[in-house]
C-alpha cells in the first residue's frame, strides 16, 4: 500500500474490499488475525524466511532470504499465483519460498487457513 504503520487490523478489511492480496512475512497474522482474514476474503502469499538484522530468527523460519530474492521469487513466481487466483471464486493461501541448497523459488497452495499453519508449523 506504499505506507508504513498501517495495523494490519486496518489493512485487512481495506484489502478485502478492493479484492487485493495480501504479500506478507508474518505467520503470525494466520492465528492474530484468522476472523479478519476470513470475514474480508482475501488471498495471502506468505513469504518464508524473510528476517531483519538483529531479530531473532522465528523456529518457524526454513531459510532466510534477503529483499533481492525476495523479489526473485515475486517475479518468477506471482504470474502462477495470479493464474490460480483467477481460476478461483474462494480466497486462496500460498507459502512462498526458496527450495533448498538450489534456491529455486517454489510456492505451495492451500485452501484453508489451517493448511497453511500446519505446513508452516512442519505438521502433516
Amino acid at each position: 500500500v506504499g505506507e508504513k504503520g498501517i495495523k494490519d487490523e486496518d489493512l485487512i478489511p481495506a484489502m478485502g474490499e478492493k479484492h487485493q492480496t495480501w504479500i506478507t512475512k508474518d505467520d503470525r497474522s494466520r492465528v492474530q488475525h484468522e476472523d479478519a482474514i476470513l470475514q474480508a476474503g482475501i488471498n495471502i502469499v506468505f513469504v518464508r524466511g524473510l528476517s531483519h538484522e538483529g531479530r531473532k530468527r522465528s523456529s518457524l523460519v526454513r531459510n532466510t532470504v534477503n529483499l533481492k530474492q525476495v523479489l526473485l521469487m515475486l517475479v518468477t513466481k506471482l504470474d502462477a499465483i495470479q493464474d490460480e487466483l483467477s481460476s478461483s471464486n474462494k480466497p486462496r493461501y500460498f507459502i512462498l519460498y526458496l527450495r533448498g541448497t538450489t534456491n529455486k523459488p517454489e510456492y505451495e497452495k492451500h485452501s484453508t487457513l489451517r493448511e497453511v499453519w500446519e505446513s508452516l508449523s512442519g505438521s502433516n
